[in-house]
């Protein structure tokens, strides 16, 4: 594969890449890459839940779901080339069954900017980070990324991330004492098996604890 596929989102059907779109407002192209895309994308940029952070801290939507990844066509026209040659072969040219997540239609097709309160803790902490010029400036000068989880080493690196940010030690003496053990494991890499769901769990424990300490600081 030595090419970009492109669906267009008005026709449903795929087509070559557009190298003049940089915006998408009158055509909307998607491009969809595997989600292991993302440890090629974070060679160049930082991404931040909903975004791609460039070094001059201008910021990209991105889509990441479970199983891929959805760019603007505009997006990807605005990457380095570099990296833009590096995503092909991660390009699926198949139609997924998900074209947009629903977090993602509401922010940019219906504009409900809303949204980042209601879609849950992850969300909504990707938008604290991503409205602090302090923390953006941590996280490209450290290079570290605020991605959802899928597994254990993922959860883990999410926590040491948070931590990096905002040197909070995740430990509650409100908590049960498994709660502050399985918070403790996280944060030292302890290989715990978890499924899914527990992963899900668990990161919007974290979110959530971060998000209340965050608004601790401003009572």
């Amino acid at each position: 594969m030595n090419s970009i596929a492109v669906f267009d989102d008005f026709k449903c059907c795929f087509r070559e890449l557009d190298t003049t779109n940089y915006n998408d407002d009158i055509i909307v192209g998607v491009i969809f890459f595997r989600r292991d895309a993302i440890n090629v994308i974070n060679n160049y940029y930082r991404i931040i839940g909903y975004l791609i952070c460039d070094e001059n801290g201008v910021n990209y939507p991105i889509d990441i779901r479970k199983n891929d990844i959805a760019l603007f066509e505009g997006t990807y026209n605005c990457l380095c080339e570099e990296l833009k040659k590096e995503l092909i072969q991660f390009n699926i040219q198949d139609k997924p069954q998900m074209i947009w997540s629903n977090f993602f239609i509401l922010w940019q097709f219906v504009c409900d900017f809303g949204v980042f309160e209601k879609s849950g803790s992850f969300i909504k902490l990707a938008s604290e980070i991503a409205g602090n010029e302090k923390m953006i400036k941590k996280m490209l000068a450290e290079k570290i990324d605020y991605v959802f989880p899928l597994n254990y080493k993922e959860l883990s690196k999410m926590a040491y991330v948070l931590n990096r940010l905002y040197g909070i030690e995740f430990y509650n003496k409100d908590y049960y004492e498994e709660i502050n053990y399985l918070f403790d494991s996280i944060m030292n890499g302890y290989h715990i098996n978890m499924t899914l769901e527990e992963v899900e769990t668990y990161c919007y424990r974290l979110c959530d604890y971060v998000l209340k300490n965050i608004e601790g600081e401003y009572v």
